[in-house]
């Protein structure tokens, strides 16, 4: 059985930005924000929605990585969702996700469009 959390703002297993418990926030110098929790989790965020383009928007200390562009679940070269403890991976591109199960597979729709 697989479980993916649901891309809304409102998800329990992703913090909201007013609500989390952030030890410092950092402004990069590509008008990101990088908050970093008591725990040492880093978010990233553009106009307050979870966002980066050079990586994961949000980084756990378990290895827990999790891709983001304007708040929604992206990525175009890999899962968007990667468990570090775990074979589940989960692949999405503009908060749709791609039903495929490896790389080469999300790869192959992504050539074909079938999902558009």
């Amino acid at each position: 059985m697989r479980f993916v959390w649901q891309n809304t703002d409102c998800d329990s297993a992703i913090p909201l930005r007013k609500k989390m418990k952030k030890v410092k926030t950092t402004k990069l110098t590509n008008g990101l924000e990088m908050d970093q929790d008591a725990m040492g989790n880093k978010y990233y965020y553009l106009n307050n929605r979870l966002h980066r383009e050079d990586g994961p928007a949000i980084e756990y200390i378990n290895g827990n990585k999790f891709w983001f562009i304007n708040g929604n679940y992206h990525r175009e070269n890999g899962p968007a969702i990667e468990y570090a403890d775990s074979e589940l991976k989960s692949w999405w591109v503009n908060g749709i996700e791609i039903p495929c199960r490896t790389q080469k597979e999300f790869e192959r729709l992504m050539r074909l469009k079938a999902f558009w």
